[in-house]
């Protein structure tokens, strides 16, 4: 084969280079990827440990019951009109300044400048 094609060996070389080079890209993205679950597992956890905290300390200081955090969940659930275990994604903020709408990334108004005032969940 080298007779008709002298760079078929120095091809064929080439792509299996190429092919190592890919798989060990693929290799460290899937590395990579498996630390992030990692990393998302753990906050899940630990922020799953804080809201039962939080919720244990309510129930006790304020006599609420289970039963009434079921129900302000399904009512904040509901805000969208889908029951779907989501929070609904807001709408655009008013600024207080000028009054416009704006994007809720917007730190500050886009028309005027202000500062754009938001909630501890957002």
């Amino acid at each position: 084969m080298s007779l008709f094609y002298p760079g078929y060996y120095h091809t064929h070389e080439f792509s299996s280079t190429s092919a190592q080079m890919d798989a060990n890209t693929a290799k460290r993205e899937a590395a990579s990827a498996k630390t992030d679950v990692t990393f998302l597992e753990h906050e899940v956890d630990r922020l799953s440990l804080i809201s039962e905290a939080l919720w244990t300390i309510l129930k006790q200081r304020l006599d609420l019951t289970d039963e009434d955090l079921t129900k302000m969940i399904t009512e904040i659930d509901m805000a969208d009109g889908k029951l779907d275990g989501k929070k609904a994604k807001g709408g655009p903020r008013m600024c207080s300044g000028c009054g416009r709408p704006n994007a809720r990334r917007h730190v500050r108004c886009m028309y005027c400048g202000e500062l754009m005032k938001s909630g501890p969940f957002e």
